[in-house]
């Protein structure tokens, strides 16, 4: 039985980390449309942008530091956001450390969050653009001079959320102009049949590692999938060594006899496999070649361009292996460059 590194996996449409640029200071186009929200990341140097806008945090420092005397009748907390939702709390009257009083504060006011600033209460929206105020009979033990103190965010970008696209799926579309500077890039999911990732085919050719950091490994069926894979997308001659090797369909796309490309490229994928066939049969003689990774005969190839592209095909080539089972393989052929991978594929 023989195996090899895997390289051709599914795959998961994931464009990460593309630089992308502004239109009219509101609109961001990325090279393929956004199928969704799902594992949609905005950010401007490194720093993500939320569609709800960026905020400075918002908070409220008690002028006292701890410990804290909370006395019976003045031991009622009161936060009450902008959107007039209020959290109520009686506190236990006796005397706090701050990280006391911080923990048992902590979860019980909602969006904000309670902690230790340089031995003093910090109450805080984290920086997700919640106004709110802290009041109540608690107040003056805390060291507050006034009943209520009000904390307000300030926004530092626009908000922005998705827009249907002139191509299919989505754009993003800012509710006001975003400051142009900074370097912007986007991680989305984007739909099959733009995927620069596959071109198109929903499989990806490269090498992954595992959760344990060991190389993917691949072995029977994937065996015979990857190995006719290579086969044909290597360009016959390319290996000095062994210039049999491979198949010339890659150099038929773009040739102005666009009439004859179907044939020619199934005659290339014949004569390729055929060679492999042969390949297969030396190397039986040396090691054990299972049914499953073995390849008995071409059932049958077809060609179609990629909607009005003139650059690359869609070739969708079945064999059978040795068991009786058959393999589809689906391969883009395209002109060398024709097809850009921008930003960070791994």
């Amino acid at each position: 039985m023989s195996k090899d590194l895997q390289i051709a996996h599914a795959c998961p449409h994931l464009i990460r980390y593309e630089r992308v640029f502004l239109d009219g200071g509101k609109f961001i186009s990325p090279a393929s449309p956004i199928e969704g929200e799902n594992l949609l990341v905005l950010r401007r140097d490194g720093i993500e942008l939320p569609s709800v806008g960026l905020f400075r945090e918002a908070s409220v420092i008690s002028p006292l530091k701890g410990p804290y005397r909370i006395k019976a009748g003045a031991n009622e907390l009161v936060v009450e956001l902008e959107g007039g939702v209020s959290y109520a709390l009686i506190i236990p009257p006796k005397i706090y450390s701050t990280a006391t009083l911080v923990s048992f504060l902590e979860n019980k006011l909602g969006e904000i969050s309670v902690m230790e600033h340089q031995l003093a209460l910090k109450f805080t929206d984290n920086r997700r653009g919640v106004g709110f105020s802290v009041r109540g009979s608690v107040m003056d033990s805390l060291g507050f001079s006034v009943s209520k103190v009000r904390a307000k965010p300030q926004r530092i970008t626009p908000s922005w959320k998705l827009r249907k696209s002139g191509v299919g799926g989505y754009m993003l579309a800012f509710d006001k102009p975003l400051d142009p500077e900074g370097l912007l890039d986007i991680t989305y999911t984007t739909i099959k049949s733009q995927c620069r990732r596959c071109n198109a085919t929903g499989v990806e050719n490269d090498l992954r590692f595992s959760t344990t950091g060991d190389l993917s490994i691949v072995e029977g069926y994937d065996l015979l999938y990857q190995n006719i894979a290579k086969t044909l997308l290597t360009i016959q001659g390319s290996n000095p060594y062994h210039d049999w090797y491979g198949s010339n369909a890659v150099g038929l796309v773009g040739k102005k006899s666009s009439t004859a490309l179907p044939s020619l490229i199934r005659q290339s994928v014949k004569e390729a496999l055929d060679r492999f066939q042969g390949l297969q049969r030396e190397q039986s003689k040396l090691q054990v070649v299972t049914n499953e990774e073995r390849l008995l005969s071409l059932d049958s190839v077809s060609v179609e361009r990629i909607g009005n592209d003139e650059t690359s095909v869609l070739c969708t080539v079945v064999v059978r292996a040795a068991s009786g089972s058959p393999v589809n393989i689906n391969i883009v052929f395209a002109v060398p460059g024709s097809i850009p991978l921008d930003g960070d594929l791994s």
